[in-house]
């Protein structure tokens, strides 16, 4: 086995203004739905959380193809009070890689009309 890590930088849905002191939850599902919660993070001033390393296949297994996926994913979910929460769903996270995600926030009271409180994203897996 080997490591990746990820990074999330969160900021604005329009103004790419970094938000700070937003909660980000890394977490992994089962195939029986079941979800282990990682790792916990908190954003910083630039909006950016501390990298966090996980176990993935090795990068080998990357570079021809496999019957099993060569990644791991994992579901980001950040929150702060003044922002609806989004959730990003089957991140995939390989060996010897930093993944940078990207995580934009609309604020609460910008759209009140749309009661919008979660924006879910889900990436789609790699054809590789």
């Amino acid at each position: 086995m080997a490591t990746g890590s990820i990074v999330t930088h969160l900021s604005t849905s329009y103004a790419l203004v970094p938000i700070q002191d937003a909660i980000v939850t890394f977490s992994q599902r089962s195939p029986l739905g079941i979800v282990e919660v990682l790792a916990i993070r908190v954003s910083d001033e630039n909006g950016q959380t501390e990298p966090v390393e996980f176990t993935t296949p090795p990068f080998s297994e990357s570079q021809t193809p496999q019957e099993e996926q060569p990644w791991i994913n994992v579901d980001i979910a950040a929150e702060h009070p003044s922002f609806n929460r989004v959730i990003v769903q089957n991140v995939q996270v390989f060996a010897d890689t930093v993944t940078d995600q990207d995580i934009m926030m609309v604020p609460q009271d910008q759209f009140p009309e749309l009661l919008v409180r979660t924006n879910v994203y889900e990436i789609p897996p790699f054809n590789l």
